[in-house]
């Protein structure tokens, strides 16, 4: 029986591992190392000292299914990079994601004790022109009473 993607064989069949009690997420390519390696062991009560050359050869097994599983997953990597740059260079592609999905967003705060409606903008990425007569800080700006171009403060009092 061949795995698709692998270039091991399952040698153990479905009813040997049955048989030999293989717990499910070990039945793979190296399935039959493990079944006389547990059979080894319950031979010899489990000393670690014991079936070392199964042991060894089993975790081989295992190792080389992850390196190589690690390699096709390199592959598949650089070929998503390839493609990305091969359409970054073609031209800008068609965003999936429109301009207006980076607009700011507006939170509407009370001060209990102070009486003060604090109007906070959220933008994940600021430019110079973008900010305005607002101070930034980092990525988060607050602005008082709508200081923001274009913005109108009260339409979010309206709102309360």
């Amino acid at each position: 029986m061949e795995v698709p993607g692998s270039s091991k064989k399952m040698i153990a069949t479905q009813e040997e591992m049955v048989e030999a009690r293989v717990p499910i997420p070990y039945r793979d390519q190296c399935a039959h190392l493990l079944i006389p390696l547990n059979k080894c062991r319950q031979a010899e009560f489990y000393l670690p000292w014991k079936c070392e050359n199964d042991r060894h050869s089993y975790e081989k097994c295992e190792y080389e299914l992850v390196m190589e599983r690690m390699l096709q997953m390199q592959k598949i990597r650089e070929e998503e990079a390839k493609l990305k740059q091969s359409q970054t260079q073609k031209g800008a592609p068609i965003p999936l994601i429109p301009k207006t999905a980076n607009a700011y967003e507006f939170r509407l705060y009370f001060g209990p004790i102070t009486g003060i409606y604090t109007l906070e903008m959220t933008r994940a990425a600021l430019t110079k022109d973008d900010r305005g007569s607002c101070e930034a800080l980092g990525k988060r700006e607050i602005c008082v009473g709508g200081s923001k171009p274009n913005v109108d403060a009260s339409m979010f009092l309206a709102a309360v």
